[in-house]
Order: C-alpha cells, then sequence, then structure tokens
C-alpha cells in the first residue's frame, strides 16, 4: 500500500515559527528594532543537516528586509534555527542602520558580526567560522587583501564559498571575519565596528593577521 508524507507536520510548523520568535526577540535586545519579515522553506538537504544544524538562510540584498530560512522538517536543531534567525537578523539591523555591502570589505565585517553575535546570544558557532584557525587566516591574507576592496558578488562569492579553481580554500573569508571581529569586539562596541570605514578596517585585520 502505497505511503504519503507531507512536510512539515503541523507540530513542526509551530515550533519553527517559535524558534525563529526567539531567534528576533535575541537579536532586537542586543542591537535594537529592525523592520523583518521572514518566509520559511522546507528542505531535504543532506549537507544542511548533517553540517549546519538542518538550518541555512540568507537576506534578500535587493530588499534588506527580507529573510529566508531553509529547515530541514525532520533534520533541524533549536538553537540551529534560533541562531541562524539571530545571524540574518544582524544583517538586516546593518543593512538598514548602516550601509548595504558594496564592497568585500564590508561583507566581511558584516559576516563577522553577524557570527560573534550568533555565537554569542546562542552560545552556538557555526561550522565556518572556525573552519580555518587564525594562523591558517594568516597564512593566505594576502592573497585575501588583494580582494577586499573589488565589488561584493551577490550570494556566491570567491572570497567566502570557493571550489577547485578558487585561489582561496572554501570558507575562508567566514572565518578571517569571524577571529578578526572578535578581536576589535574585545576593545570596541558593535556601533564602532560598524561604523570604520574602508582602510581603518582593513588596517586592523593587515595588524591582526600579520602579527602571526
Amino acid at each position: 500500500m502505497a505511503r504519503s508524507r507531507v512536510y512539515p507536520t503541523k507540530d513542526d510548523g509551530e515550533r519553527v515559527r517559535g524558534l525563529v520568535d526567539e531567534g528576533l526577540r535575541r537579536g532586537e535586545r542586543r542591537l535594537g528594532e529592525a523592520d523583518v519579515e521572514v518566509y520559511l522553506s522546507w528542505i531535504n538537504d543532506d549537507f544542511v543537516a548533517e553540517t549546519m544544524l538542518g538550518v541555512s538562510g540568507y537576506v534578500d540584498a535587493d530588499t534588506a528586509d527580507t529573510v529566508y530560512l531553509n529547515v530541514v522538517p525532520d533534520g533541524y536543531q533549536d538553537n540551529g534555527v534560533v541562531g541562524t534567525t539571530v545571524h540574518e537578523y544582524v544583517h538586516v539591523w546593518e543593512f538598514q542602520e548602516f550601509n548595504r555591502w558594496e564592497h568585500r570589505w564590508e561583507r566581511l565585517r558584516g559576516e563577522g558580526l553577524a557570527q560573534v553575535l550568533q555565537s554569542e546570544l546562542v552560545e552556538y558557532t557555526p561550522p565556518y567560522s572556525s573552519s580555518h584557525t587564525v594562523d591558517d587566516v594568516a597564512g593566505q591574507w594576502g592573497s585575501a587583501r588583494d580582494m577586499l576592496f573589488e565589488p561584493v558578488q551577490k550570494y556566491v562569492d570567491g572570497l567566502f564559498i570557493t571550489d577547485d579553481d578558487d585561489a582561496l580554500p572554501n570558507w575562508y573569508g567566514y572565518s578571517a571575519s569571524y577571529h578578526a571581529v572578535e578581536r576589535l569586539l574585545q576593545d570596541n562596541s558593535v556601533e564602532d565596528v560598524m561604523g570604520m570605514g574602508g582602510e581603518a578596517f582593513v588596517s586592523s585585520l593587515d595588524e591582526f593577521y600579520g602579527e602571526r
């Protein structure tokens, strides 16, 4: 007898909505209010389930207020949903309070802040944050630095997500941004870091990675 299943279940849908709401509340308490709409999609993706706690997401760069979350119905973990929501909320707040990314250094700064606050507010550090150590990042910093004042690439960018033909290893930019912004926030407020211009921000990274 044939068997049919429809995902998500009613319980999953209600549970995930509650987790998203919690992520939005944590982001708002930490940074302040931002206008945001969240759209949930349900996917069957082994990589997302095994590597990303069952959740991936992104902000629509054209609207700066729309978040898309992709959830594996039978593979998500609660802190994955809350953490990814926080991460994307940080981007929305950045775009509305400061500016949208035009150059890669701006994305580097923004991705770093989103990862650090995700770790702080949810106690979950994404795998791409620590996929490369500080010393690993420093070893290829010269190649990465040459890319920072180039226009940002929408969604897929060779500084962050790469393949075998690219100069840098996959997730390099995420780790580089996480380590650097984590260090900057030891001595600066979020607003101070986000208010840094390109030359000042990149110079601080030169100093940090040049010490290795």
